[in-house]
């Protein structure tokens, strides 16, 4: 069974057995919502655990899990993994995209000159930007949106503009 990683948990907020997940899972308020279903590695196995509640707060998640609502039961959790199966991965749209897709997928311009492999995506207040390393490790910041991105499939077909690269 595929597991995908949606967050770390990084500490408790308060005494009411909340947890602090950094996450840079997609669509976070659905992957968080009160009663999914995620998975927490413990000693290389996958436990079951049901969300209680959830809220954004500041730049980190906070959510409580399997009605545990006392920071003595939760702290054995900071540190670890969060992770969803693959199977509850929803279906995208024609053009949405998870990140784990589009990283590693070779960039080239519309004239079939290679740029660079996407390394990470950057999520700024004016959308996404795909961080591309060239061959000499050089890296390039390209706006993911349609005035630069021609096609997404195998590799990624971008729109070269002056000072883009």
């Amino acid at each position: 069974m595929d597991y995908i990683e949606v967050g770390k948990i990084v500490g408790t907020h308060g005494i009411k057995g909340e947890l602090k997940v950094l996450s840079d899972s997609d669509f976070k308020a659905e992957r968080f919502k009160k009663n999914n279903i995620l998975y927490i590695e413990i000693n290389n196995e996958y436990k079951e655990v049901k969300i209680t509640s959830y809220r954004p707060h500041k730049n980190v998640e906070l959510i409580t899990i399997n009605n545990l609502f006392d920071i003595n039961d939760v702290e054995k959790y900071i540190g670890k993994m969060l992770y969803i199966k693959k199977e509850q991965l929803k279906k995208l749209t024609k053009d949405e995209y998870y990140y784990m897709d589009l990283i590693g997928l070779e960039v080239v311009s519309a004239e079939s000159e290679v740029i660079g492999i996407v390394k990470d995506i950057m999520r700024l207040p004016q959308g996404e930007v795909l961080v591309v390393y060239n061959s000499s490790n050089k890296r390039i910041l390209i706006p993911f949106v349609d005035e630069f991105i021609v096609d997404v499939k195998d590799k990624i077909i971008v729109k070269v503009i002056e000072g883009l690269i």
